[in-house]
């Protein structure tokens, strides 16, 4: 299942703050998060005040579950994905493919 996280932001724009919610991950069998990824919408908001759109670069984990298949995206250093991975290989295994997902 697909993980999202609450945030709170500033408007790069205007300055405003107002509440969010980010994926953390994303289940790519289902079309309607693809098409989420492939149109470059992922962890995208609009400002409520000034209405301005910003893609947030904000890491995630992309997963396909029925092809063993998951890949970060990380745009910054993010020391959360080593917990994250330390966590996925406690669980599933230091060889899985949770565990061992590349980052890009």
């Amino acid at each position: 299942m697909s993980k999202q996280l609450p945030a709170r932001i500033r408007c790069p724009n205007c300055n405003d703050e107002f509440d969010v919610t980010l994926y953390r991950s994303i289940w790519i069998e289902y079309p309607e998060n693809r098409k989420l990824i492939f149109d470059d919408e992922i962890n995208s908001v609009t400002c409520l005040a000034c209405k301005v759109r910003t893609k947030l670069e904000f890491p995630f984990l992309c997963t396909n579950l029925k092809k063993g298949l998951a890949v970060w995206y990380e745009p910054h250093p993010d020391p959360e994905i080593d917990k994250d991975a330390y966590l996925y290989a406690k669980h599933y295994g230091p060889r899985s493919y949770l565990a061992t997902a590349p980052r890009i």
